[in-house]
């Protein structure tokens, strides 16, 4: 049986061909190509001026325009060299900077010519040089391929060191002797970056092919996550619908029960039905704030108030397991989302009061850096440093590894997080093992307001009752909601879609407030109704847009239309303050419309 390959062995790039080596070369040799020319433009037409005084005009025009001519021909020649389509062109190429660098190279060696009298040391010095100079500065320019570099090397320069080779006695033999050192030492140079630039070359060849190869893994592990969410979504559609059903049917059903025992047997299916809500009210979380979806309501929140009705939500789960739960009183007041930062520290209590087994929790706020420092602190098993980050990730547990509900569900680390984030209230893990942990947040202060204080909107606690119209294409949603509208005394009209719907409104219902799920069977047109509903009856409509959508991209489409957005399931209680909110705000759109 074939044995799958590695990581690792999927991730080395195949050797480089030396066709492709080739052309990586010639591209390197056609970038430094302006340069080569213009030097030998600019110092040929330097050294003429130079030694004007010395060498006869016409056979310093001569070299110049030959230098000039050659430059100008090799520049052509590479340019139309460059556009052929065909296999052979990079042998093209190599072959016309071999000659045009020869050719160069015998125009500078010829220049030798002048040095009728080698034993004017100034002239002769300037000579050496000018030919010294021009080798030497070629070599990173040429040795892209040592071939080039060689052919343009060894003409400009053997002919000098055999003029002073042959040039009598003294010092100038010794002078032909340094110079062919001179150019078997620029020759080495050469060979040494060609194997340079050739090693670049294969480089950056690999890398190409590797980022191609992960842009590839990349863009395959996108296509899967893509796939992931929208089966995650589907089915949390297609399981918070009967799950929305059941909730509200055990609302109505919670009403109508007298016995003991059959009330306690409730109470468990509610706890276990409550537990599934849970579950995916988190996941509802994690995908709203991932998509940007969560709406932030800052305003100056006084923190004794929110404190003091935790420490009252939250007492009786602490006495359960022997534990003190202390809130430290806080007068000071800060800018925050007091429905948010409340979300924050539940989850950060729960936590604590959770994985403490004996001693306390405690909640504090003091200043610290112009700033309030709220501290959730408990005498817990602590955390290691390895899993202080761990913690935060999505369904992550320390120490649950059977996976026990009771323990949570691994979301609440990651929401708080997140929250933490949306609300630039920087968080803090501090923690020690066998002596607890101590989450810190960081909260911008603000100015007290005068008789003001955490509290839930007045809107919350006036029931309203009126006609409505209920749209769903779930039969048992559309059933058991019409149950609880009518338990609160509301007149209820339901259609299953959106042409149903309209055909009432057209016919003359006048409902005063439009219930819709955001997917019908028509496919998700439940703004689409609720826009047509508001030009038809007025603003003064009241909507509320319910759905079992978790996409991100979902959720954010919809809360960006201002519709205020119920995630499935949705517990009466909470149909119920909806809708109370809702009719407020629709009241006051009405009388605003009324004064226009």
């Amino acid at each position: 049986m074939a044995r799958p390959s590695s990581p690792s062995e999927t991730a080395v790039a195949p050797p480089v061909s030396p066709e492709l080596l080739l052309r990586g070369r010639l591209g390197l040799l056609r970038a430094q190509l302006p340069v080569v020319l213009a030097g030998n433009l600019l110092v040929s037409s330097i050294a003429a001026w130079m030694l004007r005084e010395r060498v006869a005009h016409e056979l310093l025009l001569l070299w110049v325009a030959g230098i000039w001519v050659v430059a100008l021909a090799r520049w052509l020649l590479d340019a139309r060299l460059v556009r052929l389509p065909t296999a052979s062109a990079a042998r093209w190429r190599l072959a016309a900077f071999a000659l045009g660098s020869a050719v160069s190279g015998v125009l500078w060696g010829s220049s030798v010519l002048w040095l009728a009298d080698i034993h004017d040391p100034l002239y002769t010095a300037m000579v050496v040089l000018m030919l010294a100079g021009m080798t030497a500065g070629a070599v990173p320019s040429l040795s892209a391929h040592a071939l080039v570099y060689a052919c343009y090397a060894v003409p400009a320069l053997a002919p000098l060191a055999v003029v002073l080779l042959a040039g009598g006695e003294g010092t100038i033999p010794a002078a032909g002797i340094f110079m062919a050192l001179f150019l078997l030492v620029n020759l080495g140079y050469s060979l040494v970056l060609h194997r340079r630039y050739g090693e670049t070359i294969r480089r950056r060849h690999e890398n190409a092919l590797l980022v191609e190869r992960l842009r590839e893994q990349m863009r395959i592990a996108q296509e899967a996550d893509l796939a992931k969410t929208r089966f995650l979504a589907a089915a949390s559609h297609d399981l918070r619908q009967p799950l929305y059903a059941m909730g509200l049917f055990l609302d109505t059903l919670e009403q109508t029960l007298d016995d003991p025992r059959q009330r306690h047997l409730m109470q468990r299916v509610r706890q276990s039905a409550d537990a599934l809500q849970d579950l995916f009210n988190a996941l509802l979380d994690i995908s709203r704030l991932d998509a940007g979806a969560m709406q932030v309501e800052r305003q100056p929140l006084a923190l004794e108030a929110l404190l003091r009705e935790l420490q009252a939500e939250f007492a009786p789960q602490a006495q359960a397991k022997g534990l003190h739960l202390e809130v430290a009183p806080c007068q000071e007041w800060v800018e925050s989302d007091p429905l948010l930062l409340g979300r924050m520290l539940r989850n950060l209590l729960s936590n604590a009061i959770r994985y403490t087994e004996s001693g306390s929790v405690l909640v504090s706020g003091e200043r610290h850096d112009g700033r309030l420092r709220l501290s959730v602190c408990d005498t817990g098993p602590g955390i290691a440093e390895a899993d202080r980050q761990r913690i935060f990730r999505e369904f992550q547990q320390l120490d649950n590894p059977g996976r026990d509900r009771r323990q949570g569900l691994g979301l609440g680390l990651a929401i708080v997080r997140r929250l933490a984030n949306l609300l630039d209230h920087p968080l803090e893990l501090r923690s020690r093992l066998g002596e607890g942990s101590c989450f810190l947040m960081s909260l911008p202060l603000a100015r007290p307001l005068e008789g003001e204080g955490y509290r839930e909107p007045d809107s919350v606690h006036r029931e309203w009752c009126g006609e409505v119209l209920v749209v769903d294409d779930e039969t048992e949603v559309l059933e058991a909601l019409t149950e609880v509208l009518l338990g609160w005394g509301m007149q209820v009209q339901v259609a299953e879609d959106i042409d149903e719907a309209r055909a009432l409104v057209e016919a003359g219902l006048r409902p005063e407030l439009l219930i819709s799920d955001y997917r019908l069977r028509s496919g998700p047109v439940g703004l689409e109704l609720i826009r047509w509903a508001r030009s038809r009856l007025g603003e003064g409509l009241g909507v509320l847009l319910v759905t079992g959508d978790t996409a991100a991209e979902e959720l954010a489409r919809m809360h960006a239309q201002g519709v205020p957005v119920l995630n499935k399931p949705v517990r009466a209680a909470d149909l119920r303050r909806a809708i109370d909110r809702e009719m407020e705000r629709a009241a006051r759109s009405a009388q605003a419309s009324d004064h226009v």
